[in-house]
């Protein structure tokens, strides 16, 4: 990216690929580092798959490693699904066999250095023979979730996703969300993404906009407890739309796919973006009052690594910039910059991609110069934090 400029930078290939290998099934991206699955790849039997790391250096992408599972067995689709954040990255392998056939994996690898290890091997502590766990998978810092669209809980093929968390080198399920109206064939699961507190979940199939219209599902973190936070539907959900096939969730912003929606076309697709789930609007959820001043809270976690989550408030729609500086005061990152509604708002910053040390995060506020019939008048607000990156 170049300004608002985005330009082709390179075409990655492996060293070793071949027919039917599927290089390029799963994508995930973390600063200078990229991870592509190969999930029919056979190096550990027919169709066992594997998964590549790529390095940026200049301008150049270049393969650092090939991960293969320590346990990798024919079928296994090893790469099926893949994430990434920092020195982490999982790997989801949903033709796995330890808990029955088609049960599914997800396996933790750590960089160290230009050397990239399997740390850990993760399976649900419920996990059948079909359940499918690790079709999607997703890292934020030290939480890591992974979903079995065919997990059958609330019905059969109803879905359910597992949240585990790092304590050092060891990996345990902490979680496993469930939506509160969970029905046969909703596939929840299917799609999973987080960023820092928050994970969204997308049911495919859910049936509350029309037969296979789909859903997505919020969910919060409150110390080792995970709640439901609210329903995601669209404004214009329709049946055989599969809204919520695939998500994302960074900072205050999630988008989620529906790729048979028609509005170009049949099966055309769309996706949509949604803000502000603090003080939410077009989804379940209770709306809280609106703070009374301009706020800047303490980033949480800090010291952190390498993601960390930074929370203001609003009484008035602003309009927001929310930088990172390092201590020499030049611009690190630019987190935010337009209009935010009133209320309480959040935003997460993964710094993956710079150096250990003490960071400056600045909030300037100020209302519009036409501001809604209504909102009480404020003046503008500046205040500067500071926070820690621990590597």
């Amino acid at each position: 990216r170049t300004g608002i400029t985005w330009t082709q930078e390179a075409k990655l290939l492996p060293s070793d690929g071949a027919a039917d290998d599927h290089f390029g099934f799963s994508v995930s991206i973390s600063g200078d580092y990229a991870v592509v699955g190969a999930r029919l790849d056979d190096d550990n039997g027919s169709n066992s798959g594997s998964v590549y790391v790529f390095k940026l250096i200049g301008t150049s992408w270049t393969q650092e490693a090939k991960l293969l599972p320590s346990d990798g067995a024919e079928n296994d689709w090893f790469g099926w699904s893949v994430s990434i954040s920092g020195d982490y990255a999982v790997v989801g392998a949903d033709g796995d066999d330890d808990n029955g056939d088609g049960s599914g994996s997800a396996y933790v690898f750590k960089r160290t250095g230009i050397t990239w290890t399997q740390e850990a091997k993760l399976l649900p502590s419920d996990g059948a023979a079909s359940d499918q766990f690790g079709y999607l998978v997703s890292i934020s810092g030290d939480y890591a979730v992974v979903g079995a669209d065919f997990n059958n809980d609330n019905g059969f093929h109803s879905g359910s996703a597992y949240v585990f968390k790092r304590s050092g080198t060891s990996w345990t399920e902490e979680a496993k969300l469930l939506p509160s109206d969970g029905a046969e064939q909703d596939h929840f699961g299917i799609s999973v993404s987080i960023s820092g507190d928050y994970a969204v979940v997308g049911a495919v199939l859910d049936n509350d906009n029309g037969s296979e219209s789909g859903s997505a599902y919020l969910f919060k973190r409150s110390g080792t407890s995970w709640t439901q936070e609210a329903k995601i539907l669209p404004s214009d959900g329709a049946a055989g739309d599969w809204f919520g096939n695939s998500v994302s969730i960074s900072g205050d912003y999630v988008v989620v796919a529906a790729q048979r929606d028609d509005d170009n076309g049949d099966l055309s697709g769309s996706a949509y973006v949604y803000s502000g789930f603090t003080t939410p609007v077009g989804v379940e959820g209770e709306i809280t009052g609106l703070p009374a001043e301009f706020a800047l809270s303490q980033n949480y976690p800090n010291p952190f690594n390498p993601v960390t989550v930074i929370r203001y408030e609003l009484p008035v729609r602003a309009d927001v910039k929310l930088t990172i500086y390092n201590l020499r005061g030049e611009e690190v990152a630019l987190l935010f910059n337009g209009t935010m509604p009133a209320g309480n708002h959040r935003v997460s910053w993964d710094a993956s991609s710079v150096a250990s040390g003490v960071y400056l995060y600045r909030l300037q506020a100020s209302p519009p110069a036409r501001q809604e019939p209504g909102l009480r008048p404020a003046g503008g607000f500046i205040q500067t934090r500071k926070m820690l990156l621990l590597k």
